[in-house]
């Protein structure tokens, strides 16, 4: 007796090939689509260059193009950065229905912000940033409330940055930097909970206003960049509570008071960087030298005084030191990798500083320091700033291995002796500039690789002799050793330059 399938299996066998047949057509469907949107917007931007190969007669997949992502055959990314795109926003980009991520930054797109944007449901990373969006920022951003990244920064919008932009729960990155709003940062910021990054920095036309203290409350907070936006009075005492702080930038403000202590609590902070305006700060750099993780200390341009202490550089990875134009005394601490010019510092450099696997620059100029040259400095060294200071003794034989060096700037130290010929050597030396020292004999008779050089200076030394032919090349407009302390001529000629 033959068996047959009961009715539900033959049932369902049924029901599984017409879904089959239907899945198979809706994604035909979607992939039809998106390609038209994709070509519809090559077209809408009248075929821009960098977007030639969006070509549906090639064979690749447009999943495959280098500007989207797709998952599970749909694009869901599309990233058109630095594409010299110009143009008006597509009005139709959210036919491209599973789109999460859009980045068209560093182009030229003239438009008000793109209400259109309301219709991408699934929208969570919008990077506008570097283009000329104008007007203001819609009281209704905060449609778009699955946002993770929001950036319109360096655009031309104005007016206030809607209070609504604090209804953006879901915000873990919000830059609204370099525009030209205006009115006063939104007490309501402090309300993004999850926010990780926030940069305001340079938008000069908000009305002058202290740190709002809301901004405190955000606790997942590691970047605060507020540089140049007309905040003053005193930082709030509650931003040691923002215990998860890397990098602070406030600089270029008119923030006055102290630093409060509280500021010194944050375990993870590691970029410290310049408040620059007049702040008292004694307490605070007894304390950045136990930093570990500090990275990038910039405290230039303030009224600092006082001497930097000893640990700093010691317990940490400093690659980036700025004290400049400040009122700091004192030595120098033996762990420091890196150091900026005009400050009141004494002393020896450390040892340990010339030969760091990390100095690259080191510019230590108007200051009093003394001590000899080395022998031998970091490989990566290019340039030396040490103007204005005590050093003294002979510029070192060794100097033959400075091969980096691009810049050499001596001038009004104590060096004795001669111009050691060893210092022709550097080839990619473009700047030298060694005078108002104490140098005498004469220039070295060969110059054996100097084919970069473009400024010397060498007045107001005890320089006498012949001035080698190689310097030919040189135009006289950027030679200078000339001044009665040098008696030197060119070759084959009488007369003096020691006029």
């Amino acid at each position: 007796m033959t068996k047959t399938a009961p009715t539900f299996i033959q049932f369902s066998y049924y029901t599984f090939f017409l879904f089959f047949l239907f899945f198979t057509h809706a994604n035909s469907q979607l992939i039809d689509q998106e390609q038209t949107v994709l070509l519809k917007l090559k077209q809408h931007w009248q075929n821009p260059p960098a977007l030639s190969h969006w070509n549906p007669l090639n064979s690749s997949h447009y999943c495959n193009w280098p500007e989207i992502t797709c998952t599970n055959g749909s694009l869901t990314q599309l990233r058109l950065p630095n594409k010299n795109i110009t143009g008006t926003f597509p009005p139709f980009i959210c036919d491209l229905k599973n789109l999460t991520l859009f980045d068209l930054s560093n182009n030229n797109i003239f438009n008000k912000f793109p209400k259109a944007l309301y219709n991408c449901s699934k929208l969570e990373d919008l990077d506008l940033s570097q283009n000329y969006f104008n007007g203001t920022i819609p009281l209704d951003i905060h449609r778009l409330s699955r946002l993770r990244h929001l950036n319109l920064g360096a655009n031309s919008f104005s007016g206030n940055i809607p209070t609504s932009i604090g209804q953006l729960k879901e915000l873990r990155k919000l830059q609204l930097f370099s525009c030209p709003f205006s009115g006063s940062f939104p007490l309501e910021i402090g309300n993004l909970y999850n926010l990780e990054r926030l940069e305001l920095a340079y938008n000069v036309n908000m009305t002058a206003a202290v740190l709002p203290s809301s901004f405190t409350k955000l606790k997942k907070l590691t970047y605060l960049w507020m540089a140049g936006s007309n905040l003053n009075g005193e930082i709030p005492y509650a931003i040691g509570e923002m215990e998860a702080l890397v990098h602070l930038d406030l600089s270029r403000n008119n923030l006055s008071g102290k630093i409060p202590s509280s500021l010194f609590m944050p375990k993870k902070f590691k970029h410290c960087v310049s408040l620059q305006k007049p702040i008292v700060l004694e307490r605070f750099l007894g304390c950045i030298g136990r930093l570990p993780k500090l990275i990038t200390l910039k405290l230039f341009s303030n009224n600092l005084s006082g001497t930097l202490p000893p640990d700093l550089g010691r317990y940490s990875i400093l690659e980036d030191f700025q004290v400049s134009s400040n009122k700091l005394t004192g030595n120098l601490p033996e762990h420091l990798c890196r150091l900026w010019k005009d400050g009141g510092f004494t002393g020896n450099i450390p040892s340990g500083l010339w030969t760091s696997s990390s100095l690259s620059f080191l510019m230590i100029s108007n200051n009093s320091f003394m001590g000899e040259l080395p022998q031998s400095v970091a490989t990566n060294l290019s340039r030396l700033q040490m103007s204005d200071n005590k050093f003294s003794g002979k510029i070192p034989d060794g100097v033959s291995s400075w091969r980096n060096l691009v810049v050499f700037e001596a001038s009004n130290n104590l060096f004795t002796g001669t111009i050691p010929p060893q210092l022709t050597y550097l080839p990619r030396l473009t700047s030298l500039l060694l005078d108002q020292n104490q140098l005498s004999g004469s220039l070295p008779s060969d110059i054996i690789s100097w084919k970069s050089l473009n400024t010397l200076n060498l007045s107001r030394n005890g320089i006498a002799g012949s001035i080698p032919e190689e310097l030919g090349h040189l135009p006289r407009s950027y030679l200078n050793w000339t001044y009665q302390e040098n008696r030197i001529f060119w070759p084959n000629t009488t007369h003096n330059l020691a006029s």
